[in-house]
């Protein structure tokens, strides 16, 4: 998944993982990934040029349906902050992409505190210089790429290691905390609250056509941390409020609202996981899907064994439901040693699962990415020619 951290049991059951050497799968539309078609919505674009009509996308006023990859170090700058993964050179990687792309990336306050000396635990140190070049180099790529930037993750992973619980989303979201930055760091450096950071983040970043949507969070749900666990240790050590998708339903009307009165035009996108999270389970995924805050719904899809999952097609359902567009925001089947199929099985299995989900009328796919280097090696010749790419390494 996007958070890059060793999973839980829980979620371990939630998504199959990629094992051992990993392979690395992503999928792109044939050149003319825009339809011929001419119609123009009625309602405006945001600054990418991108609007959402019902269930559907559409770039430049005609239907659109994205592939992309997640790239969640794309802010790691340890000059600059704790970093998430791997630095990577942005400019060759999204120049290495086809054309409208998609990059799902990480955007959440720890890639913008500054760990250097003169740190303290009481005042944040804010440095926007990573952020500024992830959204400068997308919006200078010749590939016209498009990031959907999520500002925090549920489990605390490169977001100051603080589990998002029932509380945080009712007020926590409103307080300042103390936290680790980046991965592997002990100390606690100042935090602003989410809600002052969402405000700062958004404003800087407004009008830009590099943000296509803002994920408010990753992965969602509003459940109660057990006592004695933190952070991602409370993945299978929680329990589930009776009233977790109002509270979630609350949260994403609130947050949506800020966003929207923002950055006007650009969509607010879901994050979800699964419906096996607290708060989505039942008809909470349509009651989320159905906020005034959300535009379009999302879905974390790392089924296998079948082109189309139980879970995306209930998914896929629901959004059509609240007439919105569903993201598949991760995508991933098991792959390699010690796994039930081998990587060209799941190369194979994988372009199954994409025919069925663009067949279905899902708004973009994003796949996982876990290599940082010379990801698209392999794939960047096959993407000239065919309606598939596969890079494995």
């Amino acid at each position: 998944m996007s958070d890059a951290h060793p999973v839980s049991k829980r979620r371990t059951a939630l998504k199959s993982t990629l094992i051992g050497a990993a392979a690395s799968l992503f999928f792109v539309l044939a050149p003319g990934q825009v339809s011929a078609s001419s119609r123009h919505p009625a309602e405006p674009a945001d600054a990418s040029g991108v609007v959402a009509v019902g269930p559907a996308l559409y770039l430049e006023g005609k239907p659109w349906q994205f592939t992309g990859v997640n790239v969640p170090q794309a802010a790691s700058d340890y000059a600059l902050n704790g970093g998430c993964g791997a630095e990577i050179d942005l400019s060759a990687f999204f120049g290495s992409l086809p054309s409208d792309s998609v990059v799902r990336v990480n955007f959440a306050q720890d890639e913008t505190i500054d760990v250097g000396p003169g740190r303290s635990a009481t005042v944040v140190k804010r440095d926007w210089r990573a952020l500024d070049r992830v959204v400068g180099a997308a919006d200078q790529s010749t590939t016209h790429v498009r990031l959907i930037a999520y500002l925090a993750t549920q489990g605390g992973v490169c977001d100051g290691a603080i589990y998002k619980s029932d509380a945080w989303y009712k007020s926590g979201y409103m307080r300042p905390y103390a936290g680790p930055v980046g991965y592997g760091d002990t100390a606690d450096y100042a935090h602003s609250s989410y809600w002052a950071y969402l405000q700062q983040v958004v404003s800087r970043y407004a009008g830009n056509p590099a943000i296509l949507m803002w994920e408010p969070i990753s992965e969602p749900e509003a459940s109660v941390c057990l006592p004695g666990y933190s952070g991602g240790g409370c993945y299978g050590h929680d329990t589930c409020p009776a009233d977790a998708t109002t509270t979630l339903v609350n949260w994403f009307d609130r947050v949506g609202a800020e966003v929207h009165a923002l950055d006007p035009g650009v969509p607010v996108e879901t994050g979800e996981l699964t419906s096996q999270q607290c708060g989505w389970s039942g008809t909470g995924e349509l009651r989320i899907d159905q906020a005034a805050g959300v535009d379009v719904a999302s879905f974390h899809d790392y089924g296998s064994g079948s082109a189309m999952t139980p879970g995306l097609a209930v998914a896929i359902g629901d959004a059509k439901r609240a007439g919105k567009p569903l993201v598949v925001g991760e995508v991933g089947v098991p792959a390699g040693q010690a796994c039930p199929t081998s990587v060209p099985q799941s190369g194979t299995e994988m372009w199954a699962k994409y025919s069925a989900a663009m067949a279905a009328g899902v708004a973009g796919r994003i796949y996982r990415r876990l290599n940082d280097e010379n990801y698209f090696a392999s794939a960047r010749s096959e993407s000239r020619t065919s309606a598939m790419a596969v890079g494995t390494r």
